[in-house]
């Protein structure tokens, strides 16, 4: 699958410099703007867990070369700026060179449970008020969807909650 190869393009595109650094520009579809997307083994499996790769950006005429990020993404997961640069697939940590694009956005529904006694007298969570443990929940569920963004999912509470 070939990306950024139209000549119609609009906005900014990643582009490669000859020292393999990798910055947003103006679309020109010049060749250091080419690239494809190559999933090395397309049917989930085991290999899929622990680091192992889901796709590769590489340069389109640089086969041996990926886009990479250059620091572990698992070393701060929360990491928002993690500088990408062109170099060898082979030279960084399979993590590093994966990229995957969720096509499907998952949503994952939970609530708060609140117990009680019988008579309802001494509930869970103390003197709050369920309008307050909905806005807590509401920001618990807002801030998984910022971090699990990426692959496809969001947390919401169910509707009337």
């Amino acid at each position: 699958m070939a990306i950024s190869s139209s000549s119609d393009l609009q906005g900014d595109c990643l582009a490669r410099d000859e020292g393999g650094v990798v910055k947003l520009s103006t679309c020109t579809n010049a060749a250091n703007q080419k690239w494809s997307y190559v999933v090395l083994d397309p049917i989930p499996n085991p290999r899929w867990l622990n680091a192992s790769v889901y796709g590769q950006i590489r340069p389109s005429d640089a086969s041996g070369q990926c886009l990479i990020v250059s620091s572990d993404p698992f070393a701060d997961p929360v990491r928002q700026r993690n500088p990408v640069r062109v170099a060898a697939c082979s030279a960084v940590l399979p993590r590093q060179t994966s990229w995957f694009r969720p096509t499907t956005v998952r949503t994952i529904r939970f609530a708060l449970l609140r117990f009680s006694d019988d008579d309802g007298g001494k509930p869970a969570l103390g003197n709050m008020s369920d309008a307050e443990a909905k806005r807590i929940m509401e920001g618990v569920a807002f801030r998984l969807s910022e971090h699990y963004r990426t692959m496809g999912v969001r947390f919401r509470l169910p509707a009337g909650a």
